[in-house]
């Protein structure tokens, strides 16, 4: 069993020039959408938005193949424990499913679960031409693959960025931050007592404290040279680099965050950013549509966004996400890959992408309609971003979700005031001991 993919991107694989030449006449021929008519397919997927347009347009999909589609969704971690169980038991009735990889690791392509789609996307018989995977950013294919077999079609492009109040920037004569220090000296610059009382109310950074708060710290670890594991695949994130990182990301919070900081995720941090108490928010790009809502936001036409300032060994944001996958133990192998293709191909994904969901279709960033409904920066820093992104949102092993909670807990720590160096070794004995034993036996996921 695998513990570690080498190198910084992970897996590199080519991107399949879906364009060649097929068989004689092949291409002169309309694809037979139609091909596996009466089909069945049973769909596995997360409550989450991008399902919610799917279930609206399948009907499309069922008029255009003669199929039928059963859609099941489930919260995040009851859809997890149903896949252990129904896999675990030799179910062949997942024919797709939803799966995010950066907290699910390399588990399900380790125990058989997931079909390789390489054979699929090569094949002209199964794969309609306008479908090419050169039409997704590299990083997320690199992302989707495991062992330079892909193992599915990336759904939504996650990756963080620097969200700011334009309004401030220019009021105190600041520049968007480019390099970690500039980015420092604007938090502290913007954590101010607006009203006189004495006691500060806006407050210059908001980053996740707690609710996988390595979504925050990453692209410092990697910033400052760090990493996560080395070749062998011990843990070196607490190297004097990791440490260096987690002391900067912490000191950040305690001087320029909101009070209780430390325990505070996502959804409140993005809350107060929305509420005009943050200069700055540091988080995923996903997060835009909630800021340019007029009926909930305080900070509509106030704001714009940035990539990950630099680091002193450069810029490194993670890209992560749901893909779409089939089944290995699924008989319906190849009506499923029709769905797979459809559901996320450009056509969709540009109707998705102007609801304000961000795709991995490159062709969906660059739609004049979508482009036309939102500032102009949002398209130019998510396009720069899934470029410079590397897909390490977590250590690719078998089994993240065993080592998320002592990462959690060093970063955590260190906002809350304990030593960096001390956290992260703390968590570095307990990651090395939880990998040992992931190549040592086979264990079931524990969500």
């Amino acid at each position: 069993m695998r513990v570690v993919r080498k190198g910084i991107t992970g897996i590199t694989i080519t991107l399949f020039m879906v364009g060649f030449i097929f068989l004689a006449g092949a291409t002169a021929q309309e694809f037979q959408w139609n091909q596996f008519q009466g089909t069945r397919l049973r769909v596995l997927a997360s409550k989450f938005a991008w399902i919610d347009n799917i279930k609206e347009w399948v009907p499309e999909f069922e008029k255009k193949t003669g199929m039928k589609v059963n859609i099941e969704v489930y919260p995040f971690k009851p859809l997890m424990q149903k896949y252990v169980i129904e896999f675990s038991s030799g179910n062949a009735d997942i024919d797709a499913f939803m799966n995010f990889k950066a907290q699910t690791g390399t588990r399900f392509y380790d125990n058989g679960w997931i079909e390789p789609l390489d054979g699929y996307v090569s094949n002209p018989q199964t794969t309609n031409l306008e479908f090419q995977l050169s039409h997704y950013f590299p990083g997320y294919i690199n992302y989707s693959s495991i062992d330079n077999k892909l193992c599915g079609i990336p759904i939504n492009a996650a990756a963080p960025v620097l969200f700011y109040r334009t309004d401030l920037f220019n009021q105190y004569a600041l520049e968007a931050p480019h390099t970690f220090a500039e980015w420092e000296m604007a938090a502290q610059k913007l954590t101010l007592d607006i009203d006189g009382d004495g006691t500060k109310d806006l407050f210059g950074i908001g980053m996740r404290g707690s609710m996988v708060p390595m979504a925050g710290w990453q692209p410092f670890l990697f910033g400052f040279g760090g990493r996560w594991l080395d070749a062998a695949g011990n843990p070196i994130f607490n190297s004097p680099l990791g440490v260096k990182s987690l002391a900067l990301y912490a000191s950040m919070l305690q001087k320029s965050g909101p009070p209780g900081a430390a325990g505070s995720g996502w959804q409140e941090m993005a809350n107060l950013f929305e509420q005009g108490r943050l200069a700055m928010y540091f988080d995923t790009i996903a997060h835009y549509i909630y800021f340019v809502d007029p009926s909930k936001s305080k900070v509509v036409d106030k704001f714009s966004l940035a990539v990950v300032p630099k680091g002193p060994a450069g810029r490194f944001p993670w890209l992560g996400g749901w893909m779409l996958c089939i089944g290995r133990q699924s008989q319906k192998k190849e009506p499923a890959w029709l769905f797979v293709q459809w559901a996320t191909g450009d056509e969709i994904s540009t109707r998705i992408q102007r609801k304000g969901f961000a795709t991995t279709s490159i062709s969906a960033w660059n739609d004049e309609q979508f482009k036309e409904s939102v500032i102009p920066e949002y398209p130019k820093v998510a396009v720069s971003t899934y470029s410079l992104g590397v897909p390490k949102f977590l250590p690719e092993v078998p089994n993240p979700m065993e080592i998320m909670g002592y990462l959690e807990s060093a970063v955590t720590r260190a906002i809350e005031g304990e030593n960096p160096q001390k956290t992260l070794n703390e968590a570095a004995r307990e990651v090395k001991r939880i990998l040992e034993e992931q190549l040592n036996k086979k264990l079931e996921l524990v969500f």
